[in-house]
């Protein structure tokens, strides 16, 4: 017996779509009484929905897609020092058409050893081929965004240095924007010469250890070429063997721990140890097996019962999970008795091929459970409720000689609660993006807890050991009912660099559109672009600073930060529209993203502004003077404010509206559609700091 639901009203669709957000406002406007800088200032998933489509003539109109979007929102103003800047506040949302998702794709393959480029291989995605990488391995293509899950798959077809490399993206729905992937590749072991006139072994295991994990017993005459005629003479083999216990890899190691059911269920995997396997004549060409292969676990005295329920998997490289190989069922082939654990059958081998040791991990009888919270940067001063993509946290546990992994894929991280088994043991915890490891930081609590974090801050090690405090509970409910700021493993995503906007998502107008105040509409972050009502523009402005010789600054003593105003004679003059800042690393080149001039009213073409972009220098006045030492000509009102006794010195100008050339140190697109904005805004930024030439130079003495 079931109960139906229906929604009558738009509105219904998107009563549970306003979340949490929680922005980080500039150090200058940390609020009294309060010991963070952090806003909450809401947002609307952007879930599908149902609109009222109907015309006024009662008949239906042209069907679109529609999302929840913001409803009611209200304006507060917040007091910083020497400044004022107003905050966009959601309140409520409701349905309405949708930003069209676009997604670029952009990565690099490399060698996983001395990170030598993967040149002109074949770039797979989901089984299809997409592109070649170039010379220096990176590749890059759009897709959309109808799916959640992607396999990307790079085979060295041509150069034959690597061996093929699967990696899997999981993402919202609805995300939209770049992807940037790391693939490392992986070479083939040395060969191996045996006679294929004889009966032959084949053993691998982990790195100083005199005990082998695979072993693999190969019958004698069972090479022939691909052609069918039978092979005899030396056999080059060439068996690459990939240690999970060395967690440095595990990152590294094709495709992921999982599989999925009978009933379509993802289940997590115990592995042994991953595999790839393939034969060549002595003058390098493939041969293959007419006959199959027995692949074995060895095993000392009294431990064959541990290992029985390991099987041989296979990695599809369509999916990125891994698939049971299944059992060879001639019944006129005998196999050699052995106290040995045998796993199954190999009867067709290639270099494209990985295989496993696996069985499936049931889950342990003492399980505790914990959450996980993330922030946007190290110094975890701004949590992040619900990441704009999902993250997946894994659970490494080594037992002897195997890896048991639980992973789980995350969405809104501080409202789940997930599990571990509790067995006294250390687990290494990791959590990553499709696009990046994040930042592992210290447990709460941490008192009494033994933990460490490893030198490239992505791993937790961590006793798995349930209390009472936490940040493991030994029962579900008990992890539900902890505070959710007392108890928890976090990540950060390491951001360093500031960014804000008033209103930084683009709109087209609609009848929402144009009910909004024209003030507030006014301020959108994206200009639209002439007669293309869904296309808008996006801007850089390129600055250089120059230390003079023997000067040295430490990280975190100056910042470079770029204040987007509205323009002179508009309505929203001198309102603050933007800052985006950077840190100030020494003499180099800086691109910093500001509001572009345009057409600002989405509802309204007669309304144009340009833009007052004021770039300022923060400087410690102790031990440094700078200064404005040139400008680009020709930028329209510049004004430049240098002060012998001040702490920092700034240049401004009003941002051109039309083309104004790369050589002022300008960088701007437009007619950029919606969906394409993040992508075209990292191409622009690379743009801009290849180029020599910029708008302002400051120098430092």
């Amino acid at each position: 017996m079931y109960h139906h639901v229906s929604l009558d009203e738009p509105s219904e669709f998107c009563s549970d779509a306003l979340q949490q957000k929680t922005i980080l406002l500039p150090d200058e406007c940390m609020q009294p009484g309060s010991n963070t800088s952090a806003f909450e200032v809401g947002e609307c998933l952007a879930k599908k929905c149902r609109a009222d489509i109907t015309t006024d003539s009662g008949t239906c109109g042209e069907e679109i897609d529609t999302c929840c979007s913001v409803e009611e929102y209200q304006v507060e103003s917040i007091n910083c020092t020497n400044y004022e800047l107003d905050i966009f506040v959601v309140k409520s949302c409701s349905c309405a058409s949708c930003t069209p998702l676009e997604v670029k794709i952009s990565g690099v393959a490399t060698g996983l050893e001395n990170g030598t480029p993967v040149k002109f291989a074949t770039v797979y995605l989901n089984g299809d081929i997409k592109v070649r990488t170039t010379i220096v391995g990176s590749f890059e293509f759009m897709v959309n965004s109808t799916r959640s899950r992607w396999t990307i798959t790079i085979e060295d077809d041509i150069y034959k240095l690597f061996l093929p490399a699967s990696k899997v993206v999981e993402i919202f729905d609805d995300f939209n924007g770049l992807i940037i992937v790391e693939i490392k590749m992986i070479k083939a072991s040395d060969p191996v010469e045996i006679d294929s006139a004889i009966d032959n072994m084949l053993m691998a295991g982990s790195s100083g250890s005199n005990v082998s994990n695979v072993l693999f017993e190969i019958p004698a005459h069972a090479f022939c070429y691909r052609n069918g005629s039978k092979y005899t003479g030396t056999v080059e083999a060439r068996l690459t063997y990939l240690d999970p216990l060395n967690t440095s890899i595990i990152e590294h190691i094709p495709g992921s721990f999982q599989y999925v059911d009978d009933e379509g269920l993802t289940g997590d995997l115990i592995s042994m140890g991953v595999f790839n396997l393939y034969f060549e004549d002595t003058s390098g060409q493939p041969i293959v097996l007419n006959q199959v292969v027995d692949a074995y676990i060895p095993v000392e005295n009294g431990e064959k019962g541990t290992y029985e329920d390991f099987k041989l998997w296979t990695l599809n490289s369509q999916t990125g999970v891994w698939e049971h190989e299944g059992e060879y069922t001639d019944r006129r082939r005998k196999r050699r008795q052995t106290d040995n654990v045998w796993v199954g059958a190999l009867a067709d081998v290639s270099e494209q091929k990985w295989y496993n040791y696996d069985k499936v991990n049931r889950l342990s009888d003492n399980l505790c459970y914990f959450k996980i919270r993330l922030f946007k940067d190290k110094k975890q001063a701004v949590p992040i409720d619900y990441p704009s993509n999902g993250i997946t946290v894994s659970t490494n546990i080594i037992r002897g000689r195997t890896l048991h992994t639980i992973a789980h894929y995350v969405y809104s991280p501080t409202s789940k609660c997930l599990n571990a088994p509790c067995d006294h043991e250390n687990g290494f915890i990791t959590g990553k993006t499709s696009i990046q490891l994040l930042s592992a930081g210290k447990p709460h609590p941490s008192t009494g807890i033994k933990y460490s974090i490893s030198s490239d801050e992505t791993v937790l090690t961590v006793q798995l050991i349930s209390s009472v405090d936490g940040p493991f509970h030994s029962t579900k409910d008990l992890c539900a009912s902890a505070p959710v700021d007392k108890s928890y493993l976090s990540f950060s995503y390491g951001i360093t660099n500031y960014e804000w906007k008033f209103i930084d998502f683009p709109r087209q107008c609609d009848d929402k559109i144009s009910k909004m105040n024209p003030l507030i509409r006014q301020r959108f972050w994206y200009p639209r672009s002439l007669h293309f009502n869904d296309k808008y523009s996006a801007c850089f402005v390129n600055i250089k600073i120059q230390f003079r010789s023997g000067k040295d600054i430490h990280k975190g003593e100056m910042k470079l930060r770029a204040f987007s105003y509205g323009g002179y004679g508009s309505k929203i003059y001198g309102k603050i529209l933007g800052i985006h800042e950077s840190d100030v690393q020494g003499s180099q080149t800086y691109c910093l993203e500001y509001r572009c001039s345009g057409y600002i009213d989405t509802c309204n073409y007669s309304v144009c502004d340009k833009t007052i972009v004021r770039i300022i220098l923060e400087y410690p006045k102790n031990i440094l003077r700078c200064y404005v030492d040139e400008s680009a000509n020709g930028l329209e009102n510049a004004y430049t404010y240098n002060h012998q006794n001040s702490d920092y010195t700034y240049f401004q100008f009003s941002a051109p509206h039309e083309e104004f050339g790369t050589n002022a140190g300008i960088h701007f697109e437009t007619k950029v559609p919606a969906g394409n904005l993040e992508n075209v805004k990292d191409d622009l930024k690379d743009e801009c700091l290849d180029n020599s030439h910029y708008a302002v130079k400051f120098y430092c003495e």
